[in-house]
């Protein structure tokens, strides 16, 4: 029986290529352009480029699109890196066909436009000395190419990670002459701190003001999806209606629709779920949390006031 060893999480893909496949030289590349900005390291990112239909750079330092687990055992000469992959880069949720997806399904048509980094506030204080100035902005918006009065807008969402910073990673790839290795630091996918503290206020902000009849679709893939509470979707009697009816019906219901991709490494990210809710049940199914019972809480506070190590770090006596 194998002894495992270690576990952990770590990159997967790097520059829009699965680490896996790579050869130790261009890992090593890879690994010295890392340490540099993206602008100097000047690298393509494939996803943004399939999407835009020209070339287009990384623009994320480090240039890591996602994480899996490693794992390696006593007998492994080499770590086993999982198939099931998390985003951290929203360019990684892009792809034309994703995109084509929600125009069908929102719009009734897959013939659209895809406009980028939409203006829709302004900011409207009396006073201020920017009145017309940019207050947010969509990330996408889709827009009919028969009706352009017809459009639905698009986020994206990743998320963060908890832990050492990748610079420790590339370090010891560098090391290691380029050979795939288990990572060196201990992290994790950080769904609290990221899409909660990041998606929750844009989809307060913006699906309210989207005006009546337009939608918000939001892209995530399946491990986001798989750390947010249920989506409740609207009901709908389905009973006779045929498919587009059916859209409709949805539609009519709802103020956001989701869109769940999944993810392999090196392919394109494909649509595996659609959920109809509205803006209450998305906010919910985001916040995915529950209050402490207060007697724990008050333990907690206790052990964290009695334990001497916490002192003058997370306490702090004001008498």
């Amino acid at each position: 029986m194998q002894e495992m060893v270690a576990i952990k999480y770590g990159i997967s893909e790097w520059f829009g290529r699965p680490i896996v496949s790579m050869t130790a030289n261009d890992r090593l590349e890879f690994a010295h352009k890392a340490k540099l900005t993206h602008k100097v390291a000047n690298l393509e990112c494939p996803y943004r480029t399939r999407l835009f239909g020209r070339p287009m750079m990384c623009n994320k330092n480090g240039g890591v699109c996602s994480i899996a687990l490693y794992t390696q055992s006593t007998d492994d000469n080499l770590p086993n890196v999982s198939q099931d992959i998390v985003s951290l880069c929203p360019s990684r949720l892009l792809e034309p066909e994703v995109f084509k997806r929600i125009g069908k399904a929102i719009l009734g048509s897959d013939e659209v436009y895809l406009v980028r980094e939409v203006p829709f506030l302004q900011n409207a204080a009396a006073n201020s000395q920017f009145i017309g100035a940019k207050a947010g902005r969509l990330d996408f918006v889709l827009v009919d190419n028969i009706d352009r009065k017809r459009w639905c807008a698009v986020e994206t969402q990743s998320v963060y990670f908890s832990g050492r910073n990748m610079k420790i990673e590339f370090d010891a790839i560098i090391s290691a002459g380029g050979e795939l290795t288990m990572p060196v630091a201990r992290r994790r996918p950080d769904y609290r701190s990221s899409v909660p503290k990041r998606l929750s206020p844009q989809l307060m902000l913006k699906a309210p003001y989207l005006g009546s009849g337009k939608y918000l679709a939001v892209i995530v893939d399946t491990y986001v999806r798989s750390q947010m509470a249920e989506l409740e979707e609207v009901s709908v009697n389905c009973d006779g209606m045929n498919d587009e009816e059916l859209r409709l019906e949805k539609l009519a219901l709802s103020q956001i629709v989701w869109f769940v991709v999944d993810l392999r490494p090196g392919e394109c990210a494909k649509v595996v779920n659609e959920h109809y809710t509205t803006l209450i049940s998305s906010v919910k199914a985001v916040e995915a949390a529950l209050p402490i019972p207060a007697n724990r809480f008050t333990s907690q506070l206790n052990d964290l006031i009695e334990k001497a190590s916490n002192k003058r770090k997370k306490v702090i006596k004001l008498f």
